[in-house]
C-alpha cells in the first residue's frame, strides 16, 4: 500500500473520537448550526417576552395572567432546551452512527486502516479492506483542523478525517502549507501555531 510519487502520506485508524471532532468542526462551520442557535435564541426570547407580559398584566390587577402565560413560557423553554441538547450532542451521535456504518461495510473495524496519499494533483485513499478512492483537490471545499485531526470536506457534503499525528513526508505545518497550495479555492479553518 505504498505509493512512491506521493508527497505526503497519512495512515488513519478511524475512531469515534476523531469522527466526533470532525462532525463538530463541520457542523459549526455550517448554516445548520446557526439555524439551531437562532431557534434557541427565539425560544428564550419568547419565554422572556411571556414572563414580561405576565408581570405587566399582574401589576394591572389581572391575577390569572401568570397562569395564561405559563404554558407558553414552559413550551418556549422546553423547545429551547431540546434544541440546545440536540446541538451539542449531534457530533457524538453522528460519530457513533458513522462507526456503525463503517462496521457494516468493513466488518471488524478494530484492524481497519485508511491510508491517504497526496500527490501533485489529487488525494488517493486506500483502506486495509481494499477500498480505493481518488479525489481531485478541486473537489475539496473546506479544510478544518481539530485537536487530533485534519478534516477535508468534499463538494458532495462528504468528508475525510485524517489523524494529524500520523503524517509522513514532512511536518504538520508543511502538510497544511501543501494543502493550502493545492487547494487555493478551499476555505481553511486551521489552528495557529502556539
Amino acid at each position: 500500500m505504498e505509493q512512491n510519487d506521493c508527497r505526503f502520506q497519512v495512515e488513519t485508524v478511524p475512531s469515534k473520537e476523531l469522527m466526533k471532532e470532525a462532525y463538530g468542526a463541520i457542523m459549526w462551520h455550517s448554516w445548520r448550526a446557526w439555524v439551531y442557535v437562532a431557534a434557541i435564541a427565539l425560544g428564550l426570547g419568547l419565554a422572556g417576552y411571556h414572563i414580561y407580559d405576565a408581570n405587566i398584566w399582574s401589576m394591572r390587577g389581572h391575577g390569572d395572567a401568570w397562569k395564561d402565560n405559563m404554558i407558553m413560557i414552559v413550551y418556549c423553554l422546553l423547545i429551547a432546551a431540546y434544541l440546545l441538547v440536540r446541538l451539542f450532542t449531534a457530533p457524538g451521535l453522528s460519530a457513533r452512527k458513522f462507526m456503525r456504518r463503517l462496521e457494516a461495510v468493513h466488518g471488524d473495524i478494530s484492524t481497519l486502516r485508511i491510508t491517504y496519499f497526496f500527490d501533485d494533483d489529487r488525494m488517493h485513499s486506500q483502506s486495509s479492506s481494499g477500498q480505493k478512492i481518488e479525489t481531485a483537490y478541486d473537489q475539496i471545499i473546506s479544510v478544518h483542523e481539530t485537536a487530533h485531526g485534519i478534516v477535508m470536506r468534499r463538494k458532495e457534503n462528504l468528508f475525510e478525517a485524517l489523524d494529524k499525528s500520523a503524517i509522513e513526508g514532512g511536518t504538520l505545518e508543511g502538510f497544511k502549507t501543501f494543502l493550502q497550495e493545492k487547494m487555493p479555492n478551499a476555505k481553511f479553518h486551521l489552528k495557529r501555531d502556539a
